[in-house]
């Protein structure tokens, strides 16, 4: 558990180091970090903490609607973890904010922001079936079921 909450302390940490290092990027050169952009430092820390608040309580109604047994120990473990593509991303950006030259492109890089986002759902699904010992289908649903709604709501509204 210490690891995960350092984990997510981690990103936190780096999400603040990145807005604050776009902060007063032109438009053009911060579409890569438009998550960022129009965001204040302190939003942009607690991000991660939000996504472990919203992952914990959809996790838990999920668990609920599918009648498996929720653990939010094992949870926030999960959580933590996931984390990890996230944060090597974060380096990334930051390598790159701070004129590290890696050879990346603007596509690049949002292509790798999008796998490192996947790459937390797929750690998400898969732990959450090993940890719980609950069938795949079910862990996809706790998983990815509840950000999906939430995607979807956004296209729709």
């Amino acid at each position: 558990m210490k690891l995960s909450i350092a984990l997510i302390a981690t990103a936190s940490i780096l999400f603040f180091l990145v807005s604050h290092r776009t902060f007063g990027l032109n438009p053009h050169d911060s579409e890569l970090f438009r998550l960022f952009s129009g965001v204040s430092n302190t939003i942009a820390f607690f991000i991660p903490l939000t996504m472990l608040i919203f992952c914990l309580l959809t996790s838990a109604l999920m668990f609920t609607i599918l009648d498996e047994k929720y653990e939010p120990p094992k949870m926030v473990r999960i959580i933590g973890l996931s984390f990890v593509p996230v944060i090597l991303n974060c380096v990334v950006c930051l390598a790159i904010l701070y004129d590290i030259s890696l050879g990346l492109t603007l596509e690049d890089m949002q292509g790798i922001s999008l796998i490192a986002w996947g790459g937390f759902y797929i750690i998400l699904a898969i732990f959450t079936k090993i940890e719980f010992e609950i069938d795949p289908l079910k862990a996809i649903v706790i998983s990815i079921f509840p950000s999906l709604m939430v995607i979807i709501g956004k296209f729709l509204f």
